[in-house]
């Protein structure tokens, strides 16, 4: 669990309030809910989510996959030609923007073939059909077959699976391997 800058529950763990979380605990957690949910029948295929063989949440999979998304309505993101945009956050200013026949798009950023390529391999990372051997550089082949050696990553041949301990430490791995 990240704690993200600015938010309530940030300024609680800062305040006293409340414990920063524990790492330990919380990989324990993960494990143990991995276990039930296999139990369940459902099946992991994003780091954080589980379901039923062919119930996966499609939009889900669009954005972990790289592919295009639009976005409908105030704070929505899309992707769309290598452009992502997000749109106006409030409600109000929204609304406001469409009566006035504006753009509710707030802002927009240009991706280049290099950040395609490193979020494919970040987002990819995330998911149980893994990364692709394509898009890594002969560095970052050689980086990842240490977590293959160390049991973090499956390697199919095609692509580098995260195992369970592999998705514990993700961060660590991606940060290795595109460094």
């Amino acid at each position: 669990m990240i704690v993200e800058e600015n938010t309530p529950l940030a300024r609680r763990i800062a305040a006293g309030e409340l414990p920063a979380p524990d790492e330990d605990d919380l990989a324990d957690k993960y494990i143990r809910a991995d276990e039930l949910f296999n139990a369940a029948g459902l099946q992991w295929y994003e780091v954080s989510n589980w379901a039923k063989p062919g119930l996966e949440c499609q939009h889900n999979l669009r954005y972990w996959r790289s592919q295009e998304w639009c976005g409908i309505g105030a704070g929505a993101h899309s992707y769309l030609n290598g452009i992502r945009s997000w749109n106006l956050r409030f409600p109000p200013t929204y609304i406001t923007a469409l009566k006035q026949y504006e753009s509710p798009t707030k802002g927009f950023e240009r991706l280049t073939e290099d950040q395609i390529r490193i979020e494919s391999i970040m987002l990819g990372m995330r998911l149980s059909t893994g990364v692709d051997h394509s898009l890594l550089s002969d560095t970052e082949t050689a980086q990842a077959a240490t977590f293959v050696a160390s049991g973090h990553l499956i390697d199919t041949g095609s692509h580098l699976i995260p195992t369970l301990m592999g998705r514990l430490t993700a961060d660590r791995i991606l940060r290795d391997i595109l460094d």
